[in-house]
């Protein structure tokens, strides 16, 4: 029956393609039809949903890219929707009425409203009516009338609005040439169209052959697909595209480097090539470098790059043929983003992979909408796991920062009794880390000091010090007063009580490890880990810890199925070491708690397929000593399982990979059950390091000053403005090389270019056609590499930006060393061809502050292979323009 559903579904999402008209719906209809999902988008870093009763959802990061959420929010008082496109760094809605709405980044009028305005909420597209669909782009927007006309606004430096210019568009175009289109896409820098005639037709960036014609030439005007006929519906990738025939075949092109046509190779395609071994399709979708595909009978199919999982779990990082997404089987439609892909299920669920995702996780709507049914209702924090983006984001904002003192006033163990008080660093501290640590369990956070337990538990630790001793039961010193005392000895029969932490945070991270623990069943971390946790207090004094912790029987219940530790998908190995328990919380709600002493677990490791079997009753290679069961009555996370694999030694490492599987227990129905979750450990530090938080995304302190005065010079694009840290590629740089002659002579290029009789050959490489790369190449400030490319996106060391620089200067008639030429310790690393250069910026000074164009980066050291990053490209590009 599920089959047939989704054989419906299909055909009825692919019919609609071929409808150039929305159906109004009255709103009694609306009020009487199911109220499940109806259509999805995921774009570059947000999601879309759209219900049929004309509600709308989005998802995913925010417009600024700070906070990520897999919880749904409503688009409300947005309503009436008959579809949602998501794009690059915008949101666009279509309503029943015809009209258009956008919402996000604006930066090149992608919104249509004749505005650069960013905008959070949705405004509506001026100048537009009748619209039958949309289609939303890197940073552009497309949409397709209900008489068959096909209009476009945004950025359009690749011709990809289709009005047969280079210019940006605040408001809607009419693209030139095309009637009778039936549907629309767009991604990246191209647009597609499908007429009524099932010929389908491409304008925009085409240095990959993304539009099909057979060339790597660029078109501001739609050309149509070569050798294409009977398509019923079109997707276009970042920089790939593909259709889908009546016949149920799929045919793709343009870039192939990660196998994203599906043809079993990664070479290029200029022309439509057909995916290998894929029939009876009914839906299909681009993403940024993969391609995801559904069958009749509800199999979900991807190829590609599968970087951070966006083909699917268990795949190779390649994969240039289609493979099946395993576990789905009865999926109704498929979206594909630039990292992530959904599947919208025929029973009304939404699931979704890729960077955001561990595995294939559920997305869970506010209860009461957009759910299953309303017996199938669940929490959203349903046994969250957590991406490594995630991660280090969090980390980013709730990690240790205080680097001052302990008290504000200290303790006393002896006669006058003091109890103490703490810094609020050193509590804001710890009371972070427990919040971090319950983010990475999938826990709720808001956790929050309380200023009664603080004080409560501050006395507790200082009568423990008194005692000199780690109890629940202290007896009072003779000299002690009684008021004194009862505060502590009251509560020392509640909370956590601990030893040798010099700081809170030390003391949440002791207490969910419990390194070398297994026997009372990882008891310190289910308490830290309490789903209803709300109010927290610390004590520290002599070197003992209380930890007091009070839960709101008020608080909206959590739902969950399980709470593991480590948790489902990446997973900090600095927070779990090799002597430390895994544990399994179940809940009573979905599983039999009397079952558990019959479970058995299987630890798999990925790189060596070692298997560790436990169970209590030590059978295989299993020993009780490894494996318990804690059952004990309490609030919550009471039935627990705990095991430790022998032989990992001191540490999980970097990568290492383990699937849990639990089986032989029973669920609260009494039939069999089963768990199975897989957790990828990862250095959370070096992923700091390699992925700087978006939420910072700002220059370095040395580095704002400068980079403020080439902002404020009009050196530097709007879209450059965002990692500063990052490589600069060798497209970008070429642009602000060309805008630095513009800003220096008050010139346009094209006057600079007629002035030096130069003019600009668009057949000068194969892999861009980019106008500031063309413009550049003809002053002689880049060059291109062999085999007539310009790799576009390649990164610059900087020995290379060196060399850029000084033709830059010797465009406007500078080419000579100054007399306080700089010598580096490794002068002798510079390559041959770039010493000139070298000595040229390094003896060049900006005029306002006396710096050298490019200097020692430390140690008298150039570091010539260096990376080069956005942020020195910028203060680097506006000292040579005060040096000229």
């Amino acid at each position: 029956m599920k089959q047939r559903i989704a054989r419906l579904l299909a055909a009825a999402l692919a019919l609609t393609l071929l409808l150039p008209v929305v159906p109004s719906v009255s709103k009694a209809e609306a009020e009487t039809k199911d109220a499940g999902i109806a259509q999805l988008s995921a774009g570059s870093g947000s999601s879309l949903a759209v219900q049929r009763d004309g509600t709308a959802w989005q998802w995913g990061w925010d417009m600024n890219g700070r906070e990520f959420t897999a919880t749904p929010a409503s688009l409300a008082p947005l309503s009436d929707i008959a579809a949602v496109s998501s794009g690059g760094q915008h949101e666009t809605a279509l309503k029943r009425d015809g009209s258009v709405w956008a919402w996000g980044w604006n930066s090149y009028g992608q919104l249509g409203d004749g505005t650069t305005q960013n905008r959070e909420k949705p405004a509506k597209v001026r100048q537009l009516a009748d619209v039958a669909g949309i289609a939303a782009g890197g940073n552009h927007t497309v949409a397709v009338k209900r008489d068959g006309t096909v209009w476009a606004w945004g950025y359009n430096k690749y011709g990809q609005i289709g009005d047969g210019t280079n210019e940006n568009a605040f408001l809607p175009v009419q693209v030139k040439g095309l009637r009778d289109v039936v549907a629309v896409s767009a991604k990246g820098f191209h647009s597609l169209a499908l007429k009524k005639d099932g010929t389908v037709w491409a304008w925009g960036y085409n240095a990959f052959g993304q539009l099909g014609n057979g060339t790597n030439a660029s078109s501001s005007v739609p050309v149509q697909v070569s050798g294409l006929s009977d398509v019923v519906h079109i997707s276009a990738g970042r920089i790939h595209s593909l259709a889908l025939k009546k016949d149920g075949t799929v045919w793709a092109w343009g870039n192939n480097r990660y196998g994203q046509l599906g043809d079993g190779t990664t070479a290029n395609k200029s022309a439509p090539v057909p995916a290998a071994g894929l029939s009876d399709v009914t839906a299909i979708s681009g993403g940024g470098d993969h391609s995801v595909a559904l069958k009749k009978d509800g199999t979900v199919w991807a190829w590609g790059s599968n970087e951070r999982g966006r083909v699917g779990p268990g795949t190779n990082s390649i994969e240039p043929l289609p493979v099946a997404l395993a576990g789905i089987a009865d999926g109704a439609a498929v979206t594909a983003g630039e990292s992530d892909s959904a599947v919208l299920k025929t029973d009304g669920t939404v699931w979704m992979w890729g960077s955001d995702y561990s595995g294939v996780e559920q997305i869970l709507f506010p209860q009461g909408q957009a759910s299953a049914s309303p017996d199938e209702s669940t929490s959203a924090r349903l046994s969250l796991g957590r991406s490594k983006e995630q991660i280090v984001r969090k980390w980013l904002a709730y990690q240790p920062s205080h680097d001052g003192g302990t008290y504000v006033e200290f303790p006393s163990a002896k006669a006058p009794y003091a109890a103490g008080t703490l810094q609020e660093g050193f509590i804001a501290d710890g009371v972070r880390l427990l919040n971090f640590v319950r983010f990475l369990a999938g826990m709720p956070e808001g956790v929050a000091a309380d200023d009664q337990l603080l004080e409560q538990a501050q006395h507790q630790a200082a009568v423990m010090s008194a005692v000199k001793k780690m109890t629940f039961r202290p007896v009072k010193p003779d000299d002690m007063d009684a008021a004194f005392f009862d505060k502590g000895y009251k509560l020392s029969s509640s909370g956590l009580i601990g030893s040798g932490h010099r700081s809170f945070a030390g003391a949440v991270e002791n207490y969910v490890k419990e390194t070398g623990r297994l026997s009372d069943g990882a008891g310190y971390r289910r308490w830290a880990l309490q789903p209803r946790l709300q109010k927290i207090g610390f004590g520290y004094a002599g070197g003992y810890t209380s930890l007091l912790t009070r839960t709101d029987a008020s608080a909206p219940e959590v739902e969950y199925d399980y709470v593991a530790w480590p948790n489902k998908g990446f997973f900090p190995t600095s927070f779990f070491g090799g002597s430390d328990p895994w544990s399994i919380s179940f809940s009573p709600d979905f599983y039999d708690r009397k079952s558990l002493p019959q479970a058995t677990v299987r630890l798999l490791r990925k790189s060596d397929q070692k298997v560790w079997e436990m169970s209590a009753s030590g059978t295989g290679d299993a020993g009780t000593n490894r494996f318990g069961v804690i059952d004990n009555p309490c609030d919550e996370l009471c039935s627990t399982i705990v095991f430790r694999p022998d032989g990992i030694g001191g540490s999980y490492k970097d990568g290492d990979e383990y699937t849990v599987s639990v089986t032989g227990i029973l669920d609260v129905n009494g039939d069999p059950a089963s768990l199975t979750y897989s957790v990828r450990f990862f250095n959370l530090a070096e992923a700091v390091r390699q992925s700087p938080d978006p939420a910072l995304d700002q220059p370095a302190d040395w580095a704002k000053g400068e980079v403020d005065a080439a902002i404020a010079a009009g050196l530097v694009p709007d879209a450059m403005r965002i990692g500063y840290a990052n490589a600069i590629t060798r497209a970008d740089f070429s642009e602000l090389a060309v805008r630095l002659l513009s800003v220096k002579t008050g010139k346009s290029i094209d006057g600079l270019l007629a002035e030096r009789g130069k003019r600009i050959d668009r057949s000068a490489f194969r892999d861009t056609d980019d106008r500031d790369v063309l413009a550049a190449y003809a002053l002689g400030i880049v060059s291109g590499k062999d085999g007539g490319l310009f790799d576009p996106y390649g990164d610059i060391t900087r020995q290379e930006a060196a060399v850029m620089l000084s033709r830059t200067a010797q465009a406007l008639g500078l080419g000579e060393a100054g007399a306080a030429a700089a010598s580096f310790a490794d002068d002798g690393d510079v390559a041959a061809w770039a010493k000139a250069a070298v000595l040229f910026v390094a003896s060049v000074k900006d005029k306002t502050n006396g710096a050298a164009v490019m200097g020692s980066i430390g140690d008298n050291a150039f570091d010539p292979a260096g990376r080069y990053t956005r942020q020195q490209a910028f203060i680097t590009i506006k000292r040579l323009l005060n040096a000229l």
